[in-house]
């Protein structure tokens, strides 16, 4: 494909996420969108089958948004606690957007599930990745006091605290709500609940 092609691709996406956003997935259609461009429906389909692979492309895009962003704050040269502040911060101002965007399809998410699973499921192997390169970098900086043995499932654990936030996000609109408690709950993160650690003979 032309940079010229590539080019009006995106604005394609660009053009359709608008139309997705305010009608929601079932009423869209592709007459809708080509009109948009001010082209005919024929143009769309040199570059897209159907409708499902317009809403694919840009749930792709969007997670290449993200994920190049979140690469962005991981290469911050930071000590570990200002970067997983950093990173889980960035992180949770994406789910808003994204929630943001979601709305529109709250009604209809079975319908379009298939075709976002494919995209969270290689989204959530790169959290878990982009976790443990933290983590690692903290453990190797002495700066974090887990084990190398358990860098997985600590990863695991920090990337479902944050998945589980995602809820009252998408369904609640509670976003500026924990936006202005979140440094609480990352003090909890980063030291516990306890005033002391436990005596580990006890």
């Amino acid at each position: 494909m032309t940079y010229r092609g590539k080019k009006f691709r995106q604005e394609i996406i660009k053009v359709a996420r608008e139309i997705f956003r305010k009608y929601g997935y079932s009423k869209t259609t592709m007459e809708q969108i080509a009109k948009a461009l001010n082209k005919g429906k024929s143009t769309l389909y040199y570059y897209f089958k159907s409708k499902e692979d317009i809403y694919a492309a840009l749930i792709e895009d969007e997670a290449n948004r993200i994920q190049n962003g979140l690469l962005q704050v991981i290469n911050r040269k930071t000590d570990t606690r200002a970067l997983l502040r950093a990173y889980i911060m960035k992180r949770m101002d994406y789910s808003n957007r994204v929630a943001g965007f979601y709305d529109s399809v709250k009604d209809e998410y079975l319908e379009v599930y298939h075709i976002i699973d494919k995209y969270r499921r290689r989204y959530d192997e790169f959290e878990i990745m982009a976790l443990k390169n933290i983590l690692l970098r903290g453990i190797q900086n002495g700066e974090v006091r887990i084990k190398l043995e358990d860098l997985d499932p600590v990863a695991y654990g920090i990337a479902s605290a944050i998945k589980g936030l995602e809820i009252p996000f998408f369904i609640e609109s509670k976003y500026a709500y924990f936006k202005e408690r979140m440094n609480v709950l990352l003090d909890l993160l980063f030291y516990g609940i306890l005033t002391e650690r436990p005596d580990e003979t006890e």
